[in-house]
């Protein structure tokens, strides 16, 4: 078991061969450029990390990618799903 307030979700039965998936539907996303995010089936929420990869702008993007799957539209500052952008982040 895990330590008392860790974050996450255990990949053993998927390992073991137990699971294809965890059924959470996400996925981390890191790229070369210091950004992190996270995606669901529908929607994308990303920030930007600085150098020594402290948070630099947790307000980065937000795209419903049902509506906008090519990702033109930032949602960020539109108050739109802001529960969800709120949950994501």
């Amino acid at each position: 078991s895990a330590p008392a307030g860790i974050q996450g979700q255990s990949l053993l039965s998927i390992l073991e061969g137990k699971r294809d998936t965890v059924g959470t539907g996400l996925a981390f996303i890191e790229t070369d450029r210091g950004q992190i995010g996270v995606r669901t089936r529908t929607h994308l929420y990303g920030i930007q990390l600085t150098g020594d990869r402290r948070v630099a702008d947790d307000a980065g993007c937000f795209y419903d990618l049902r509506e906008d799957p090519y990702e033109q539209r930032n949602l960020i500052d539109s108050g739109q799903q802001a529960d969800l952008a709120d949950t994501l982040r």
